[in-house]
């Protein structure tokens, strides 16, 4: 501001150029976000403030740091993913489905929080950037990282269609166990469902009754063979009704 002018008006001038921004607000805005997404993971967010971490993530955006917090956030996520592979292959095969079913539960929840305190990147960077949303990164992260992975995906695979070869063989198997891990490859991706089970699985039945058909024609009668036939079908319905996405469009009698 300037002395008065002859009129005794004060002449108000505009900066010369425009107030320094905080260098440091992207690293210090991000550490506390990072610390808290580590709190929420550990299932110890009790005593965050959802409401100081959402205004933290929008003041990042708005001062332009949107693709450094995207790039941060996608690190943190692809590394949580690895900490929960390593879980998962230490695991016996007993408990090896159950556990990593209870993984990923724990992971979608603790993603869900980290969605919504990141919900004005979603609203914005994201969208103007046509970037995948906070959610969907986390989600495709986890299905590369650690579903997918070498050390889990066969293993994950053929216990999983042990499970319904045993219920086929007549046993009593945890139906909300294969209907868990089936949703949840398709929730990964259809095309990770189709590839890592449907496929698999069409041919692992494929395999399954063209030995019990021959077996069962050798020493039954035709109208017999007919029988076990409806029944079978009926059985695979009921199974794909129970324990498949609704969407499922591979079996038997397809």
């Amino acid at each position: 501001m300037s002395l008065p002018n002859k009129k005794g008006n004060f002449v108000i001038h505009a900066f010369k150029q425009s107030p320094a921004r905080d260098p440091d607000l992207a690293n210090r805005s991000w550490d506390k976000l990072e610390k808290a997404i580590d709190e929420i993971f550990q299932e110890n967010a009790g005593n965050l403030s959802f409401e100081e971490l959402y205004r933290t993530g929008y003041n990042m955006v708005l001062h332009k740091h949107g693709e450094y917090l995207y790039q941060q956030v996608a690190v943190v996520l692809q590394k949580r993913s690895e900490e929960l592979l390593e879980r998962a292959v230490h695991t016996p095969d007993e408990m090896f489905l159950p556990a990593l079913k209870k993984l990923w539960e724990d992971y979608k929840r603790g993603l869900g929080m980290v969605r919504d305190i990141l919900m004005y990147m979603d609203r914005t960077f994201v969208k103007q950037n046509n970037r995948k949303a906070v959610y969907d990164v986390g989600v495709a992260v986890f299905g590369e990282h650690c579903l997918r992975s070498a050390r889990v995906k066969d293993r994950m695979r053929e216990l999983l269609l042990g499970l319904v070869h045993a219920e086929r063989c007549g046993e009593k198997v945890d139906r909300d166990l294969i209907r868990g891990m089936t949703h949840m490859l398709h929730e990964i991706g259809k095309d990770v469902y189709a590839e890592d089970f449907e496929g698999p699985y069409v041919e692992a039945s494929r395999q399954f009754y063209a030995v019990e058909s021959e077996g069962f024609l050798q020493a039954n009668s035709c109208p017999d063979y007919l029988r076990k036939a409806e029944a079978r079908l009926a059985e695979e319905a009921e199974r794909v009704a129970a324990c498949l996405p609704s969407d499922y469009g591979g079996g038997e009698g397809s």
